[in-house]
């Protein structure tokens, strides 16, 4: 069970990857706009935090929702819970 959740998560992070590397390859060949790309995903960063920051409780650790960010940007956790 923990193979397939593990498998399921690397494809998942594989996955979105690969669509923030088409989408700002995509949009950098389009001169006028290419900084379009690299404000979504700052946005997307910068959403996670901030659920983090007001929904994620009380942390002794201050910069914690910085650092867990990342993962969130990476992973949809917010729309696949599950546990192994």
């Amino acid at each position: 069970a923990q193979l397939r959740h593990l498998s399921f998560r690397a494809s998942e992070i594989a996955l979105r990857l690969l669509t923030v590397l088409v989408f700002c390859t995509f949009m950098r060949s389009n001169e006028s706009f290419w900084w379009i790309a690299f404000v979504a995903i700052g946005i997307d960063y910068l959403l996670g935090v901030f659920m983090l920051l007001f929904l994620g409780g009380r942390d002794p650790v201050r910069p914690a929702p910085l650092l867990l960010g990342g993962p969130l940007l990476m992973v949809n956790i917010m729309q696949f819970l599950d546990a192994p």
